[in-house]
């Protein structure tokens, strides 16, 4: 083996150990970005949040956010997915058949984080009493509208809006 043939295989060696670090190092920084850009898309009341679609393929999810902070069971599916967005706000993605099932932004702290609002201008923090102003007087118990397959505060009562659940039109409540 000539000089010439082992300097090549080297330089070619450590070309690949740079080159793999800095695409891991890329998925991360562009996941990163993914979740602070959650903030800023809208809400599709029936359609999706943080640009994810209800219906898409569950790999989408951590292709698109990365590898989620918890996975549990989940009412709306077989798996919730939660992703800590920013202090204080959590994205699940609910997961069931290898879809997305459902999609929710949760306030996990005192005053919740900034929002994306739904196309009728509802946001986390948002008093409660603008949900009802906007979308009517909900059919059932709490805050679900199924024909606009949208939930607010599902996991209980608040003065202000906590939780945005997005489900497909005619889900009804679990």
């Amino acid at each position: 083996m000539s000089r010439r043939s082992i300097r090549t295989g080297s330089i070619a060696l450590l070309g690949a150990c740079l080159l793999i670090p800095a695409t891991a190092l890329s998925d991360t920084a562009r996941q990163s970005a993914d979740r602070a850009a959650a903030l800023v898309r809208p809400i599709f009341d029936g359609g999706g949040l943080a640009g994810l679609r209800l219906g898409q393929d569950e790999r989408l999810v951590t292709r698109v956010l990365g590898e989620p902070q918890t996975i549990e069971p989940s009412s709306l599916g077989e798996l919730v997915l939660s992703y800590d967005v920013a202090p204080g706000l959590r994205l699940e993605a609910h997961i069931g058949g290898g879809a997305i099932q459902a999609l929710g932004l949760v306030a996990t702290g005192p005053a919740p984080a900034r929002s994306p609002q739904t196309a009728r201008g509802i946001a986390l923090g948002a008093p409660v009493a603008s949900v009802e102003e906007r979308y009517g007087r909900p059919g059932t118990a709490g805050f679900w509208y199924a024909s606009e397959g949208i939930a607010f505060n599902v996991e209980g009562p608040s003065a202000t809006v906590q939780s945005i659940l997005v489900v497909p039109r005619g889900t009804a409540a679990p």
